[in-house]
């Protein structure tokens, strides 16, 4: 029987919902869905710092590496 469950990753680790009790050596699939990439702009403030700004306001260290790349 083919099952769908919608889980999360924390901490590397991927969470299905409590309600989930699968045996051991289940043989599962993971779909990962695209999803577009997080949009940035920087800019500088009056006191010269850069300013990060993100669609969704939170700078990961993943977009820190992308900024990097991009701004080097």
């Amino acid at each position: 029987m083919k099952r769908t469950f919608e889980a999360t990753v924390e901490n590397g680790q991927i969470k299905l919902p409590e309600t989930v009790h699968l045996p051991d050596h289940t043989k599962v699939f993971v779909v990962v869905p695209e999803t577009e990439a997080a949009r940035f702009t920087i800019e500088t403030a009056d006191d010269g710092l850069p300013i990060i700004r993100t669609n969704n306001g939170v700078i990961t260290s993943r977009l820190v590496k992308e900024i990097e790349t991009q701004t080097a």
